[in-house]
This record gives C-alpha cells, sequence and structure tokens, in this order.
C-alpha cells in the first residue's frame, strides 16, 4: 500500500474541516470548488482544530506524509473514480 492510500482514511474528516464556514463544518463540493490552498491543508492536517473533529496528524504523519496527503486532497476533483480505487486498493 502506498503512502497516499495509507493516509487516506483520514481524508473524509479532512475535507469536512478544510470547508469550515460561518463557523458550521461544511464539507466542500470537491467537484465544483477550488482545491484549498496548500499551506491552510498542510497547517490544519498537521495540527488540527481544536474542539472538532479533525485530529492533528502532526505526531502520527512526518512531513512528507502530510504534503502526499494535502496533494491527495487538492488532487480529488480530478481524481476519476477508477484512479481513486487504484489508489484504495
Amino acid at each position: 500500500m502506498n503512502r497516499i492510500a495509507s493516509v487516506a482514511a483520514g481524508v473524509a474528516v479532512t475535507l469536512a474541516v478544510l470547508g469550515v464556514g460561518a463557523g458550521a463544518f461544511i464539507p466542500p463540493n470537491l467537484g465544483q470548488e477550488a482545491p484549498p490552498d496548500a499551506r491552510r491543508a498542510f497547517w490544519t492536517i498537521k495540527h488540527g482544530i481544536k474542539m472538532s473533529a479533525m485530529p492533528a496528524w502532526g505526531k502520527t504523519l512526518d512531513a512528507a506524509a502530510i504534503r502526499d496527503l494535502v496533494a491527495l486532497v487538492r488532487g480529488l476533483p480530478d481524481l476519476t473514480p477508477q484512479a481513486y480505487q487504484q489508489l484504495a486498493h
């Protein structure tokens, strides 16, 4: 299993938190919205958001793994179902 697939389990929570707006957790529609800013996504994944469902992954994942996860999140709008299946298995 590659590194991206190994951290894909945290994608759903990460996406929900990156879609925060007006005090409510609103997952973004990555098929219609611009991908999150890479720096913001990296920081959010590394440090999490207190008092939310977004855990901090900085003690579990190294910087390279976090960058891979950011790349995955940012690439989701262009990811085909077939490509996702290849990453997931």
